[in-house]
């Protein structure tokens, strides 16, 4: 079967519940922002290895940020602020080095960015605003 959506946005609902763990593996682009998911980010996430965007800003998501987000090489845009997550941002984050948006902010994490962000031209952007 051969699969031509690409993007999936399904930002500004009602859906509830935890993230559907069924995910196409060719998925460039997920929006799930403004809804009411819970639970944690599905680490079978990874396996969309052509993942360029992904938000779940503004939901109901827990636990920590799942490292295996590292692994997502192609991956420009993360935007996971407004949820309820803790522990730290993973290291693995830091060698994405495609990674130019990190949306962090509005949660319960603590510590700082990885020390691989400290990037003196200034192509990444985030936005942490309660890590101390």
């Amino acid at each position: 079967m051969t699969h031509f959506n690409r993007t999936t946005i399904l930002q500004n609902n009602s859906f509830h519940g935890k993230v559907p763990s069924e995910i196409d593996r060719l998925l460039r682009v997920l929006f799930l922002s403004n809804n009411s998911f819970q639970g944690t980010v599905p680490t079978n996430l990874t396996h969309c290895s052509e993942l360029k965007e992904l938000n779940v800003i503004d939901n109901k998501l827990d636990g920590k940020i799942p490292e295996e987000l590292g692994s997502l090489s192609k991956l420009r845009a993360l935007g996971l602020a407004n949820n309820i997550f803790t522990g730290r941002i993973p290291a693995s984050l830091g060698n994405l080095s495609s990674l130019t948006l990190l949306f962090v902010g509005d949660n319960n994490l603590e510590g700082n960015q990885p020390d691989s962000w400290n990037d003196p031209f200034g192509h990444r952007e985030s936005c942490k605003s309660n890590i101390p």
